[in-house]
C-alpha cells in the first residue's frame, strides 16, 4: 500500500482527536456523520450554559440537550471556567471545536455516540421538568458508597436487606432506552433511565416469586439488558465487572446487611467499556458523577447536614498529561474538596499498565533525540492514538522539539514542529487519510501542550474503509539548534522530558473483539529478569525510554483521590501488573490491596451477575473497592466527628503504615508501588475459607 503525508496547514481546530474523529472516511460511521449524537464535554470561557445553548440552538437548531443535573442555577453561572457533559449532533461538535467560534467554547472533549433511542427527544420541554428531590432521613452514621461502573447487577442479594427490600436508592442505567413507563420512582435521564429504591423494590416483589426472584426478567424489565436495542448487553453475562466490584464495596449477606449503609449505582453505557480509549469515557462518567453526588446530596442527618459519600470508580486510562492538571483529575478534586461541603471521597485503581509497554520517558536534552517504536497490531478494529506531552515550561534561547513519525515499510516520515498548528496527514494510494499528526497548544483548561499521532484501524469489514498499515511506526522526537539569539544555560534543559503515552485500546473480557492495545517495542526494553520472571521495576540505568515508572492511571494523578495498587495474598507481593508511580502530582498509590489469591490463582472472589454464586475476577479494580469499603467504615465510626479529616490520604497513609507492619512480610514494598503500604481488609460475602 502506497501512503503518503501530506502538510494540510491549520486545521482551525481546538482539540485535534475531536476534529480526527469527526473527519474519518463515511464508513467508519454506522449512519451520516450529520445525524449522530455525541455525549461530548464543553469547555466553556466565561460562558453560561444558557448562553451556549442559545448560540447553539441558534445555529443548529434543535440539536443539543441539557442534562437536567445542571438546574436552573448551573445553567444561569457564569464561572471563568467550566466543563459540562452535553448530548449534541455532530455539527454542533465540530463548531464548538473550531477555534474563534464565538460561543465562548474553549474545546470539546469528544465521548460515545448516543442511540437516538436513548434520548428523550419525543418529551416536551414541559414534561422535562422535574420537580424538587425531597430529603431522606438518615442517622448520623449513615454513610453513602457510590458505585460507578459497568453492568451493575444492582438487584443481586448482596445489595438488599431483605428479599424484596434493596439498599440501591438509585441504579442509573445508562445503556436504556429513555421511554421510561409510567410507573413510580422511575425517571427518563438525558442519556438512558434511572430507578430509585422504591422502583427497584417494586421489580423485586413483581418477580419474586416462592423466594426466589427472577433476576433475568428484573433487569430486561428495567432496561439493564436489552436485546432487542441491537446492542451488548454485558450484564446477561455470567459475570460482569461492575457487580464483581459494587460487591467488594458494599456488598453484604442479606441477613447481615447493616441500616445505615445507602447504596448508589451509575451503569455506564456499554459502548465506553467496549472502547477503552478514554474518549469515550470521560463524558459518561462526568454525567454520571454529576448524577450521584446530586442524588447523595438528599441523604440528610438529624441536624440536616448532608451524609458523607464514598465514590468508587474501578476504571483506569492511560491518557492525560498525569500531572494532575487534565479533566478528570481537576473534577474529582472538585468534588472532593468542596471547602465547608460535605464530606466526600473517591476511591481509585492503580491501573493494570506496569508491563504494557504504553509509556516513554524522553529526555531530548540540547541536541539529542529519542526514538520509539510504536507497535500497531493487526486485526485492532479501533483507533490507536499517541500522545507526547511536552513540559509544562518552555526554556526560552532553545529550538522547540520536533517530532517525525515515518509508516512502517521504510516510508518517507513527516515532521512537525512544536509552536506550529499545522496538521500532518497521512493518505493511502486512494487519498483517503489512514493518520494524522498533529499539534494541541496548551489551554485554560490543559497547562501543557501535545503532539498527537492519531492511526486508524488495521482492520475493515467495509471494503471502503481506510484502514492503516499495521507493524512498527517510528516516533522521533529530537531537539537542535539554529542560530539561537543567545547561547542557552546548561541548566535550562534538566528535567525536561517529553512524557508519551499510547491512549488504551485493548478489549475487556466478555466484550466482543474490537481494539487490540498497541505498544512501545523498542529493542533494549529489557522484559525478564535472570530467571525469566516479567520484570516489574525498570532496571537500574537503564537508558531505555520505555518505562514502568510513571504508568499510573491516568485517572488518579491527582492529589484528591486514594489510589489503590494490588498486592498477591500468598507472598505479599505487589503484583506485576499494579501501575507504578512517581507522577509530577504523586509518588505513587496511596496503599495497597488484596487483588490476587496467589500467583497461580489469580484473582479475588466476588459477586456474579446473578445471586447465590461468586466468581474470581483480578487487577487493581478489585483492589480499590476494599479500600472505599474501609473508608465508609472509617468515616461512619469517627467518634470525634471529625468528618473532614476521616479516610482521607494522610489517613490511609497512617493506617496502611501499621497494618503492613502488623500482617505482612518485611521490607515494605517501595512507596512507588505500594504506596504506604497493604492493608488486610477482609470482606465477608460468603466465599470460602481459601479466600
Amino acid at each position: 500500500m502506497q501512503a503518503d503525508w501530506q502538510d494540510d496547514g491549520d486545521a482551525g481546530a481546538i482539540d485535534p482527536v475531536t476534529d480526527y474523529r469527526l473527519t474519518r472516511d463515511p464508513s467508519s460511521y454506522p449512519r451520516p456523520l450529520d445525524e449522530i449524537w455525541w455525549a461530548a464535554i464543553f469547555h466553556l470561557e466565561e460562558t453560561s450554559l444558557d448562553e451556549f445553548r442559545q448560540r447553539a440552538e441558534q445555529a443548529h437548531p434543535g440539536q443539543i440537550l441539557i442534562p437536567d443535573v445542571y438546574d436552573a442555577a448551573d445553567c444561569a453561572a457564569r464561572p471563568p471556567l467550566q466543563s459540562v457533559t452535553l448530548i449534541a449532533r455532530s455539527p454542533v461538535v465540530r463548531t464548538a471545536n473550531t477555534v474563534g467560534n464565538g460561543w465562548g467554547c474553549g474545546g470539546v472533549y469528544l465521548g460515545c455516540m448516543v442511540p437516538q433511542a436513548h434520548l428523550p427527544l419525543h418529551l416536551t420541554p414541559q414534561e422535562r421538568e422535574r420537580p424538587a428531590p425531597k430529603p431522606i432521613k438518615c442517622d448520623d452514621d449513615t454513610v453513602v458508597t457510590a458505585v460507578i461502573d459497568d453492568a451493575i447487577g444492582f438487584a443481586n442479594a448482596l445489595f438488599r436487606d431483605r428479599e424484596t427490600s434493596s439498599r440501591v436508592h438509585l441504579a442509573y442505567i445508562m445503556s436504556s432506552a429513555s421511554d421510561v413507563p409510567h410507573r413510580p420512582g422511575w425517571r427518563w435521564e438525558v442519556q438512558g433511565r434511572s430507578l430509585d429504591k422504591r422502583a427497584i423494590d417494586r421489580l423485586l416483589k413483581t418477580h419474586t416469586s416462592f423466594g426466589l426472584t427472577d433476576e433475568d426478567a428484573l433487569y430486561v424489565d428495567a432496561g439493564a439488558i436489552d436485546f432487542a436495542g441491537g446492542g451488548f448487553s454485558p450484564l446477561a453475562l455470567r459475570e460482569s465487572h461492575g457487580t464483581h466490584v459494587a460487591a467488594l464495596a458494599a456488598g453484604h449477606q442479606m441477613h447481615k446487611a447493616p441500616k445505615h449503609r445507602p447504596l448508589l449505582v451509575a451503569s455506564l453505557p456499554w459502548r465506553v467499556t467496549e472502547d477503552t480509549s478514554g474518549f469515550n469515557l470521560y463524558p459518561s462518567l462526568l454525567l454520571a458523577l454529576h448524577r450521584l453526588e446530586r442524588e447523595g446530596r438528599r441523604f440528610r442527618r438529624s441536624d440536616g447536614t448532608i451524609v458523607p459519600m464514598v465514590f468508587n470508580f474501578s476504571y483506569g486510562t492511560l491518557d492525560g498529561p498525569h500531572d494532575g492538571s487534565g479533566l478528570i483529575p481537576r473534577l474529582i478534586q472538585h468534588i472532593v474538596d468542596k471547602g465547608d461541603g460535605p464530606v466526600r471521597r473517591m476511591v481509585l485503581p492503580a491501573g493494570n499498565t506496569n508491563l504494557s509497554r504504553t509509556h516513554a520517558h524522553a529526555e531530548v536534552g540540547e541536541t539529542g533525540s529519542v526514538a520509539l517504536d510504536l507497535k500497531v497490531l493487526p486485526d485492532d478494529r479501533t483507533d490507536s492514538h499517541v500522545e507526547m506531552w511536552l513540559p509544562e515550561i518552555e526554556h526560552p534561547g532553545w529550538d522547540p522539539v520536533h517530532v517525525t513519525v515515518s509508516p512502517p515499510g521504510g516510508r518517507k516520515g513527516a515532521t512537525i514542529v512544536v509552536g506550529s498548528r499545522r496538521v500532518h496527514r497521512l493518505r493511502d494510494g486512494d487519498g483517503r487519510e489512514i493518520a494524522r499528526l498533529s499539534y494541541a497548544p496548551a489551554t485554560r483548561t490543559v497547562n501543557r501542550a501535545s503532539i498527537v499521532l492519531s492511526v486508524n484501524r488495521t482492520v475493515g469489514f467495509s471494503g471502503a474503509a481506510a484502514l492503516a498499515p499495521a507493524g512498527d511506526w517510528r516516533i522521533e522526537i529530537w531537539r537542535r539548534r539554529d542560530g539561537a539569539a543567545e547561547p542557552p544555560r546548561r541548566d535550562q534543559h534538566e528535567g525536561a522530558a517529553v512524557e508519551v503515552w499510547i491512549r488504551r485500546d485493548d478489549t475487556l473480557p466478555g466484550f466482543p473483539p474490537r481494539g487490540r492495545q498497541a505498544h512501545f517495542n523498542n529493542p533494549d526494553y529489557q522484559k525478564f529478569d535472570a530467571y525469566g520472571a516479567p520484570l516489574p521495576v525498570d532496571p537500574p540505568g537503564t537508558h531505555c525510554p520505555v518505562r514502568r515508572a510513571g504508568t499510573l492511571n491516568g485517572l488518579a494523578t491527582g492529589e484528591a483521590p486514594l489510589v489503590v495498587a494490588s498486592f498477591t495474598g500468598s507472598n505479599g507481593l505487589i503484583s506485576d501488573y499494579s501501575a507504578s508511580g512517581p507522577v509530577p502530582s504523586r509518588k505513587g498509590p496511596d496503599a495497597a490491596a488484596l487483588g490476587d489469591q496467589s500467583p497461580v490463582l489469580r484473582g479475588v472472589l466476588s459477586a456474579g451477575s446473578r445471586s447465590g454464586y461468586l466468581v474470581r475476577q483480578s487487577g487493581t479494580s478489585v483492589a480499590a473497592p476494599r479500600v472505599a469499603r474501609l473508608a465508609v467504615e472509617a468515616i461512619a465510626g469517627d467518634k470525634k466527628k471529625s468528618r473532614k479529616k476521616a479516610a482521607d490520604r494522610a489517613w490511609l497513609h497512617g493506617y496502611a503504615e501499621k497494618s503492613d507492619k502488623k500482617h505482612f512480610p518485611q521490607p515494605r514494598p517501595e512507596f512507588a508501588r505500594g504506596g504506604a503500604g497493604r492493608v488486610d481488609i477482609p470482606v465477608d460475602l460468603g466465599a470460602p475459607d481459601t479466600d
